[in-house]
């Protein structure tokens, strides 16, 4: 009634069932759905969203093009187990864990000019991150193993995609980088069984201060992984507090009663105190999955400097190098290589020069030692490489179960959530999308760093 009402006024303000139902058929890909799974088909899933950036997009002639994608997957759990019998009963299941498979576009290169002709300004967001599957299952080596396998396989047989954009056609081929995994991820696909070992140069614990590990030839094949982004914020914030909570005794390892009373009193005092002085609750486990070190509080602790280093007792220099050195990946510009890497030999400098006794952390080693070289390996600024998107996918995963699916039956649950999974994350759907505009201004600390920085005149009174 209330179409009809405004129609009359307003012709076609309000479309039809059939009409939305209809538009959604054109942007959703073939997919497959079991009760404990949901996939699409990964040649039509990139078919339709060049369709989707081509409505984006303006050419004059016939155009060869390259899609660069990111691609990666992850598990969680702590999902929300519902009251319904799986109907194969002959082997046990759960979706308390799930598994999540996703890409997302990053830009649209013309091959024959180097234009660039579309471009994600949001990588790190849900808004353009495309699942590929989820399936109900914990995450495991095996697993791990068996998803990368069927994704390089997926990659190896994908196909250009010609797409008409007005009188033209647009000839796109595809260009995908494995790097929305997580650490855990890496060690496994390098067969890196201690998640305290270096997976590209293989450093021990016992080796990171040393001199030796500077000896040690890195496997390059690993660069491909990236820098995880989000785990930078979490892990040094994380190797932070551990060296504060032994700063009484000086050891890595709180070896006896004493050390150990003493490093329990020192952290119930630090986390007190970033409780009552900056409001946050740090170190502590949450119910089911996880801490309460996200990526949110670790900001928060590299966001004022001086107040962190008044809890912690640690060198304030230290954490707003480290602060300066994550911010500057986190913009997601190009970077000059050179005096980044004068940043990251004096951040390494002043670590050691007041911390030497606790053993480098794997992740603060990773980006000291081989941050440059791993930034070299990609044409696309590594702070667009971030893992955030498939990381935040995993809330809407839990809002769109609960909020946006039919219960009557799990294979239409499923088919419910990848439904709209994907509509959420059309680019085109996307770019209409209102949302707020992030500030142009770049932070004059880390400006110096960033190549479209320009130093400024001198300009006399």
């Amino acid at each position: 009634m209330l179409r009809k009402t405004v129609n009359v006024v307003h012709k076609n303000l309000f479309l039809s069932i059939y009409a939305l139902r209809q538009a959604k058929k054109e942007k959703i890909p073939k997919t497959k759905v079991t009760e404990t799974s949901a996939e699409v088909d990964f040649q039509d899933a990139l078919n339709k969203i060049v369709q989707s950036i081509s409505q984006l997009v303006k050419i004059d002639k016939n155009t060869k093009a390259k899609l660069i994608c990111k691609i990666g997957f992850d598990g969680s759990g702590g999902h929300s187990v519902y009251k319904q019998r799986f109907e194969n009963t002959g082997t046990e299941r759960t979706d308390e864990y799930m598994f999540l498979s996703a890409f997302v576009p990053l830009r649209l290169m013309d091959l024959d000019s180097g234009e660039l002709l579309w471009k994600n300004d949001r990588p790190g967001s849900t808004l353009y991150c495309r699942p590929i599957k989820f399936v109900f299952q914990k995450e495991s080596p095996n697993l791990v193993k068996q998803e990368e396998n069927e994704i390089s396989g997926k990659i190896d047989n994908v196909m250009e995609c010609n797409v008409p954009v007005g009188d033209y056609i647009l000839q796109t081929s595809f260009e995908f980088h494995f790097t929305m995994v997580d650490g855990s991820v890496c060690n496994i696909l390098s067969d890196t069984y201690s998640t305290a070992t270096c997976y590209i140069c293989g450093a021990l614990p016992s080796e990171m201060n040393t001199e030796k590990v500077s000896q040690k030839a890195p496997n390059k094949q690993y660069y491909r992984f990236g820098l995880s982004t989000l785990h930078l914020w979490i892990r040094l914030f994380e190797c932070l507090l551990h060296v504060a909570y032994r700063l009484s005794f000086k050891r890595w390892r709180a070896m006896g009663k004493e050390n150990k009373d003493l490093l329990a009193q020192e952290k119930k005092r630090i986390q007190s105190e970033f409780k009552l002085k900056m409001g946050l609750i740090v170190d502590q486990p949450k119910q089911g999955f996880g801490s309460s070190n996200d990526g949110n509080t670790a900001r928060r602790f590299f966001s004022d400097p001086k107040l962190s280093s008044e809890i912690t007792k640690i060198e304030q220099a230290l954490i707003e190098k480290l602060s300066l050195v994550i911010r500057v990946i986190a913009s997601g510009l190009e970077i000059r290589v050179e005096m980044f890497r004068s940043l990251l030999c004096e951040t390494k400098d002043l670590y050691l020069k007041h911390y030497s006794w606790f053993y480098m952390p794997c992740t603060l080693h990773k980006l000291l030692f081989h941050g440059v070289e791993i930034m070299q390996y990609f044409d696309v600024p590594i702070g667009q490489m971030t893992e955030e998107a498939l990381e935040a996918s995993h809330k809407v995963f839990r809002r769109t179960r609960l909020h946006h699916a039919r219960k009557t039956s799990r294979i239409f649950n499923c088919q419910d959530v990848m439904n709209h999974m994907l509509l959420m994350s059309d680019p085109f759907i996307s770019s209409k999308r209102k949302c707020i505009k992030k500030q142009n201004h770049i932070d004059p600390d880390i400006a110096k760093y960033l190549v479209c920085y320009e130093e400024p005149d001198d300009v006399s009174d």
